[in-house]
């Protein structure tokens, strides 16, 4: 696989790596290559807007696919976290529902029998 500038931008989006700051002079160098068209290191990736940073310490395959295991396994809790939150939201809101029409319809029995 060819390393690319935006497989080093996805290292860093999701945090396998960490990117050591570009000196002012690299930066403005890096910049000002891009603005002539001039293709600079494919391991300068841009965090944000205008923030770049160099990649030197890449995973090798076998911490690569640990630490995505590991990033699923945090990500999968997450949203099971927020299945639990949402059902148990939901579970409520049909009590209530249920309650808002079963109580009245109780009460209306109950003044006819008397």
């Amino acid at each position: 696989m060819k390393k690319t500038r935006a497989y080093y931008e996805a290292l860093l989006d999701l945090g396998f790596v960490k990117g050591e700051k570009l000196t002012k002079s690299e930066e403005e160098q890096h910049k000002a290559n891009m603005r002539n068209g001039i293709e600079g290191d494919a391991n300068i990736a841009e965090v944000s807007s205008g923030v770049y940073r160099r990649v030197n310490d890449e995973p090798d395959m076998e911490t690569f696919i640990k630490m995505y295991m590991l990033k699923s396994l945090y990500f999968s809790r997450a949203i099971r976290s927020c299945l639990v939150f949402f059902v148990v939201i939901a579970v409520i809101g049909i009590a209530i529902g249920l309650l808002a029409y079963i109580v009245p319809t109780i009460l209306e029995w109950s003044r006819f029998s008397l």
